[in-house]
């Protein structure tokens, strides 16, 4: 099974999510974009997610996940 370490997590990633206030929220890496699909890895495997309209509109370019 493919591990968030194997996409870059490490202890300095860690430290900072142990640090955030996000904590019972996925950590997940976006390994693949494909058109509108953009295809991550989280500690509970690989999925595949779509950005919501307001956020794929409302952004910039730059904003927006990226490999």
């Amino acid at each position: 099974m493919t591990s968030l370490k194997d996409f870059g997590w490490n202890q300095f990633h860690q430290d900072n999510y142990d640090r955030s206030t996000h904590h019972g929220e996925q950590v997940a890496r976006v390994v693949s974009v494909q058109g509108f699909k953009h295809h991550l890895v989280s500690s509970h495997g690989e999925v595949e997610a779509e950005l919501a309209g307001r956020l794929l509109y409302g952004a910039e370019g730059e904003d927006l996940p990226k490999v």
